[in-house]
């Protein structure tokens, strides 16, 4: 059984989030935690293997760096990474740049997108495949 993993925090954070609506409010379980705590990681790793949770889905934007880049400090370098695998999610929405550019829909895949996802691919082949973990 797998979930989707996002390492995007805490800057999604300020956006809001449900249990701050519920009566009582609360926060997250977590606190407002770092996605880039190897620390966080591992407890995020120990709950979901407590719970028979044995891979993630790590999302890859191609445009969001900053999300990307948290993965590998904060969950791959998790003390019990070894407990769980992964994959990523590549979001090619991401690459979308038709006739209306927010619409994840309109991707056209013209030689400069199809460079781009192949030079993404390559990458992600290169620092994720060979890690242990991977699915």
């Amino acid at each position: 059984m797998g979930a989707h993993y996002y390492a995007w925090y805490p800057a999604n954070f300020a956006q809001g989030y449900l249990r701050a609506v519920l009566e009582p409010r609360q926060t997250p379980a977590l606190g407002e935690y770092d996605s880039r705590s190897a620390a966080i990681g591992g407890r995020q790793i120990a709950i979901a293997a407590a719970h028979g949770i044995d891979f993630f889905t790590l999302v890859r934007w191609p445009n969001r760096p900053k999300q990307t880049e948290a993965i590998d400090p904060g969950l791959l370098h998790a003390s019990n990474i070894a407990k769980i695998r992964f994959a990523l999610f590549y979001e090619s929405s991401d690459l979308a740049h038709g006739e209306n550019p927010g619409d994840s829909n309109d991707i056209v895949f013209d030689a400069q997108t199809a460079a781009r996802f192949v030079s993404d691919m390559v990458t992600i082949a290169r620092r994720y495949f060979a890690h242990p973990s991977y699915l």
